[in-house]
């Protein structure tokens, strides 16, 4: 027995000895082992920003996250005045109150804390009493805020209006965007579920411009990519067969807009109103050539009231749709770098009274239609927006208006005006394209472009042209047709991009608006009554 005894403590220690040895090459294989946790991102508002002494105001941190701790299970603590000291014991809680009992600008500083026991902290002012000349915004607005036309607001990078929250901006707000590229610029993103109320008039619009530009304005008119502009996301339709991150942006920002093959689109969204509202000087470069458009809607549902917007001088496109049903009325885009008015991705909405103005030397298309990207292109719901009374004037090139990736679309009772090739149909014999709205016997979507205006346009008013393959041979027939059969006319009405408004009205017929209740009834050519007025005066920066 004993033999047998002393036999097993020896297997007992071998097998011990292996044990430790296998422990041990595992550790040389990682001899420091790096903890995966990450820290958390540390975000709050205020409400009010300004309040009175002892006025309640509420912060409320439910914008910090973490990779790895849940949202509720991540706990905050405040410290008032930014002395060093908290206030508050570590909580779950999200949300607290606090009042100061004298005038001042208190700094509040937040700590968040994740599973992991890793900290990060942010701060914010809040002002009691007086109220600042101006205050800075940043990070994300995560429940209703109100700002006040009295103060200037400054973007501090991306500024996010979250899911269920509601920003304000009434009548003359300036807001100004920080300088900066990359992960650096400043934007105003409306997020998905989120609103904006921003409602100016037309004798005090909202301006939304770069840092020290001021309301009326302190640079010239062609100054490009000062900051990066506003972006609306929605949850409208899209051809997409997934939910897409908004392009402008950071991919490390969470910025999404449409849903994965359409599964819970509302084509009836609401993102807020967007009234009397000038974006300028924006369009900055976030890398890779990636510069932020002046206006850029994703998947916007028709509950959005978008009405009497100017986009000026911005490095990119002026409005850019990525999908959606947005309906827009009085849209003046000017002197922009790229495209004036970019669609794409399935978009369905409606226009009526836009006018886009190419400078001397600045602007590719004033149109660009595309229908989708990659394979989606030929996935419905396809590309086909309403236009009715645009006045387009370029600055004689031959880059106009271009229907391509299987775009279709109807333009009535427009004028294009000052281009050397009008409008752009591609053709591919390698996948449906937008030509072929044209030729197919029963098409799904319209393409159709009726009672316009072609003025000063030196050749070319409707044209094809082969992006793969060859061009059938009739295809000059069917584009002549196109414009030869619907009411489309060349005439010189006498406007460039000093006078948009015709002397006089043409003879030529115009098409009845649509049954519609958007629409309105506008007998005449272009966005301008001839021998009225024009909308886009006053309080547009181009039309000061």
């Amino acid at each position: 027995m004993k033999k047998l005894s002393f036999r097993m403590l020896m297997l007992l220690m071998a097998a011990s000895m292996l044990v430790v040895t296998s422990c041990k090459d595992d550790d040389d294989d990682d001899p420091d082992p790096q903890p995966t946790n990450t820290k958390p991102v540390a975000s709050f508002e205020v409400t009010p920003v300004v309040g009175d002494i002892g006025e309640e105001f509420t912060f409320d941190a439910s914008g910090s996250s973490d990779e790895e701790t849940p949202a509720d299970a991540l706990q905050v603590r405040w410290d008032w005045e930014s002395d060093g000291t908290y206030d508050t014991d570590y909580a779950t809680e999200k949300t607290a109150t606090h009042s100061w009992a004298a005038a001042g600008e208190y700094v509040v500083t937040m700590e968040v804390k994740d599973g992991g026991g890793l900290t990060s902290t942010t701060q914010r002012t809040a002002y009691v009493g007086e109220a600042p000349s101006e205050i800075t915004l940043q990070g994300s607005i995560t429940s209703d805020m109100a700002l006040d036309a009295s103060i200037k607001y400054i973007l501090d990078g991306f500024v996010f209006v979250e899911d269920g929250a509601t920003l304000t901006i009434p009548a003359g707000t300036l807001i100004e965007g920080n300088p900066g590229q990359g992960e650096n610029a400043s934007a105003l993103i409306v997020k998905m579920g989120g609103k904006v109320e921003a409602t100016g008039t037309a004798s005090d619009p909202i301006v939304m411009t770069g840092l020290g530009d001021g309301k009326d304005g302190n640079y010239a008119k062609y100054v490009q990519g000062l900051w990066g502009g506003l972006i609306i996301l929605g949850k409208a339709e899209t051809n997409n067969s997934i939910a897409k991150r908004i392009e402008g942006l950071p991919e490390a920002f969470n910025a999404f807009y449409g849903f994965d093959g359409n599964v819970g689109a509302n084509n009836d969204d609401n993102s807020g109103t967007f009234s009397y509202i000038q974006v300028r000087h924006g369009g900055t470069d976030i890398g890779a050539g990636n510069e932020i458009n002046g206006i850029s809607l994703g998947a916007v549902g028709r509950g959005t009231q978008l009405d009497h917007i100017e986009v000026i001088s911005n490095k990119d496109d002026g409005m850019e749709f990525f999908g959606g049903v947005a309906e827009v009325k009085y849209a003046l885009v000017a002197l922009v770098g790229d495209d004036s008015f970019d669609t794409d991705e399935g978009f369905q909405g409606k226009g009526q009274f836009w006018c886009a103005i190419q400078g001397e030397e600045t602007g590719d298309r004033l149109a660009e239609q595309d229908g989708g990207t990659g394979d989606d292109e030929e996935a419905a719901p396809y590309a086909q927006p309403t236009y009715y009374n645009f006045t387009y004037i370029g600055h004689g090139f031959d880059n106009y208006v271009i229907f391509r990736d299987n775009a279709a679309g109807i333009y009535a009772n427009s004028i294009f005006a000052h281009g050397a090739q009008g409008l752009r149909i591609e053709y591919r014999d390698d996948k449906h394209s937008s030509y072929d709205w044209l030729t197919d016997a029963s098409p799904e979507a319209t393409l159709m472009i009726k009672n316009n205006l072609f003025s000063n346009i030196a050749e070319k008013y409707i044209y094809a042209k082969a992006e793969s393959g060859t061009l059938p041979a009739d295809h000059e027939t069917v584009t002549n047709n196109l414009f030869n059969n619907n009411q489309n006319f060349a005439e010189d009405m006498g406007i460039d991009m000093d006078n948009v408004v015709p002397a006089a009205a043409s003879a030529h017929p115009v098409a009845a608006k649509p049954v519609d209740d958007f629409f309105v009834d506008a007998p005449y050519h272009g966005a301008f009554q001839p021998g009225g007025t024009n909308w886009a005066d006053g309080w547009t920066l181009y039309f000061k």
